[in-house]
């Protein structure tokens, strides 16, 4: 009877702790859970508005200098003369050497006269520019000026390298307008690897290691600072739909953030951080239950002894009783 009674009083606090013990750890853990993944979303986005603020500064050094520019009256009218002007190009040279982030530019006029920095060459054509339609749209409207974000219609050779069109151009244009009418455009090629470089490296953040980010021109199409990138662009089609979510094999928190228009940033940052953190998490739960359900045991064999021996004790005294009535007189 006492050994059941025993095995009972044993077996019941084991089962309630397992039971309380395994559900509060579930709950905790669930908890600790969507409180590191908000956590580490809230850092991911407030990284990125960082960056993007600080690559702001580069455009709109660039977008300042070349307003300047197409504000100077002498330039303008060195533009609008019917004859070559020799000294635009030095013009252009320096408005390139104003900035590390510009890689060339390039003045076009309605005549299809070019002029350009030294460094460029095979420049797409004023009337294939025309064509193409955000251009097109941008000199049948009132707008000053635009950013453009692309992979087509980019110069052949930059630096006397041939041009790959994957790694696209991001593009200031202005309108230049002498005596209030129009003269021609200017276009000042911002290069993409320098932003990428410079603004959304996260090399030095162990947190955010391995993330990926892409700019997306005005053609959806993203520019890649490596041709490895290539493997990510499916991530984009997700961002873009479902933006601040995880990829559907679980793998990126994906971001989507407005540059400038309609231009974005999509950034890939690896979920493997936070699950590693997630993992020690769960191994010090099942540690702690391991630990309160040893614990349990010994509390249980004490009540064990404490219940169940004074028991055992009053039975033996009880029998020692009877048999002293029993006995003849």
């Amino acid at each position: 009877m006492f050994t059941r009674l025993r095995k009972n009083i044993v077996r019941s606090i084991m089962i309630a702790t397992v039971l309380l013990s395994t559900v509060a750890s579930f709950i905790s853990f669930v908890i600790i859970s969507q409180s590191h993944y908000q956590s580490y979303k809230t850092s991911t986005n407030d990284s990125i508005d960082q960056k993007i603020t600080l690559s702001s500064f580069t455009f709109d050094s660039v977008m300042r200098t070349s307003q300047q520019l197409s504000e100077n009256e002498t330039f303008l009218e060195a533009l609008d003369a019917d004859e070559f002007n020799p000294q635009i190009t030095p013009v252009l040279n320096t408005l390139k050497n104003s900035s590390f982030g510009i890689l060339a530019a390039t003045v076009y006029l309605p005549d299809g006269q070019t002029y350009s920095t030294f460094n460029i060459s095979n420049v797409v054509s004023y009337e294939q520019f025309s064509d193409y339609d955000p251009v097109h749209n941008f000199l049948m409207s009132e707008d000053k000026s635009m950013l453009s974000i692309r992979t087509t219609h980019i110069a052949q050779l930059y630096n006397n390298v041939r041009y790959n069109d994957d790694f696209g151009m991001i593009t200031y244009i202005v309108k230049l307008e002498h005596n209030n009418e129009f003269i021609g455009l200017l276009f000042v090629d911002i290069n993409p690897n320098y932003i990428y470089q410079s603004f959304f490296n996260y090399s030095n953040y162990t947190r955010f290691s391995g993330t990926t980010t892409f700019i997306i021109g005005e053609n959806s199409m993203p520019l890649l600072s490596a041709l490895s990138d290539r493997n990510y662009t499916h991530y984009i089609d997700e961002a873009i739909e479902n933006p601040n979510t995880m990829s559907s094999n679980f793998r990126y928190l994906v971001n989507t953030h407005s540059l400038y228009d309609n231009h974005h940033v999509v950034t890939l940052t690896p979920l493997r951080p936070l699950y590693m953190t997630l993992m020690r998490n769960g191994l010090m739960l099942i540690a702690l239950n391991v630990i309160v359900i040893t614990l349990a045991y010994f509390v249980a064999k004490n009540v064990e002894r404490t219940m169940v021996t004074p028991l055992q004790n009053l039975q033996v005294k009880m029998q020692q009783s009877n048999q002293i009535l029993k006995k003849p007189e």
